[in-house]
């Protein structure tokens, strides 16, 4: 049964969730070779709070992170495209409410801005 995005826990089972269905993507997966996977998903839990509930719990630079690893893996739009349908799942079949709209709606903006920058 679908719930709302509400807490922390929350998150951290959605960025949980997002990742073991992204692993079983066989164009993106490469990404995530050596990946350190308690921080990343601390950390991704940190930028969903953050852009979810305006926490501030968050402090990187996407876009620096994302630009470095470009220069091990090329990116594409297929990636990007992926990337959000996988995300989309994950939520609408786990979460509904606002919060949950908010998040595909930032994802959405993440996407399109990533690939700009990312992509030729």
């Amino acid at each position: 049964m679908a719930k709302e995005i509400n807490s922390r826990e929350d998150i951290e089972k959605m960025v949980d969730l997002f990742y073991e269905e992204l692993l079983k993507e066989q164009v993106i997966a490469s990404f995530f070779t050596n990946t350190n996977w308690e921080h990343h998903k601390k950390v991704m839990s940190d930028f969903w709070e953050n852009i979810i509930f305006y926490s501030g719990t968050f402090g990187g630079n996407p876009m620096a992170k994302h630009l470095e690893l470009k220069k091990r893996i090329p990116f594409n739009k297929q990636h990007f495209k992926k990337w959000l349908q996988v995300f989309e799942r994950v939520i609408n079949k786990n979460f509904t409410g606002k919060n949950a709209e908010i998040a595909i709606i930032k994802a959405k903006e993440i996407g399109k801005i990533m690939v700009s920058f990312l992509v030729k």
